[in-house]
């Protein structure tokens, strides 16, 4: 079980890097070829193989490291295997890579199979509904995540949602108390570890609140701040019951103390 976009965004990934990494403009030669199969052990095995120059050996820990790129520069940010293994991670899976100089490069991804059988035409039942209607505060500095969030939560939460870390800062700073903060990790002006160290120094409680919302790979800066803050944090594209249930427990925990 998991989500469509999260699944065609790593596959998105692979297919490109295979499609990149071929050296000669011989179309009939270039073959990328995707399998599947159910596993004994109750996986599921997706490949993502290609017939290019392959991939040393000494590489194939870093490849999935973020930034780190063998393109020539303007080719690629480096971003694409890291948020891959980011979002298998995130599905309780695996990546791996099998590859020899000269015959080409296999990506293996192995998720957990359902446990259920869908089935077609099945309906799912009403999400439950919170318990009381909560106060989010939203900063990302793309409109569309704004907008998404709103759309997911605003039938059932009053959602302030800012493109500007340094008025989400100003409001802080007057005062003004949410349920959950969903907070962009890298953002213009001030970025996401800046706003979570101001609200810590006005508000512990509402730094606990803290959600930090990540494209599954950050540089290593954020990356050592995450680990060190104990708060939650969701990659995009997140899922809109995954959202909801995020703020369910928040609300429910802030209407218990």
């Amino acid at each position: 079980l998991a989500d469509e976009s999260r699944l065609t965004q790593i596959l998105v990934n692979l297919i490109a890097n295979a499609a990149q990494a071929f050296t000669t403009g011989d179309i009939e030669r270039n073959r990328i070829t995707i399998t599947s199969r159910a596993c004994p052990d109750g996986m599921v095995e997706i490949s993502v193989s290609d017939n290019g120059p392959g991939i040393p050996a000494d590489l194939f820990e870093r490849v999935f490291d973020p930034f780190f790129t063998t393109k020539p520069v303007g080719q690629g940010t480096g971003l694409g295997l890291s948020i891959s293994r980011s979002i298998v991670k995130a599905l309780n899976g695996e990546i791996s890579l099998h590859s020899t100089l000269g015959h080409g490069a296999t990506f293996c991804i192995r998720l957990p199979a359902a446990t259920q059988e869908l089935g077609r035409g099945r309906t799912e039942r009403p999400s439950e509904f919170p318990a009381s209607r909560g106060r989010v505060l939203v900063v990302d500095d793309e409109p569309a995540i704004l907008q998404s969030m709103r759309r997911v939560l605003g039938a059932d939460h009053d959602v302030v949602a800012l493109l500007d870390s340094r008025e989400a800062s100003r409001r802080i700073e007057a005062g003004e108390t949410f349920d959950v903060v969903f907070c962009d990790l890298m953002m213009p002006h001030l970025g996401g570890d800046g706003l979570y160290q101001r609200a810590l120094k006005i508000s512990p409680a509402l730094a606990e609140r803290f959600v930090f919302v990540s494209g599954g790979a950050c540089s290593p800066h954020l990356q050592a701040f995450l680990n060190e803050v104990p708060n939650e944090r969701i990659d995009k594209p997140f899922e809109a019951q995954n959202l909801r249930g995020i703020v369910r427990r928040f609300v429910k925990a802030g209407r218990a103390s």
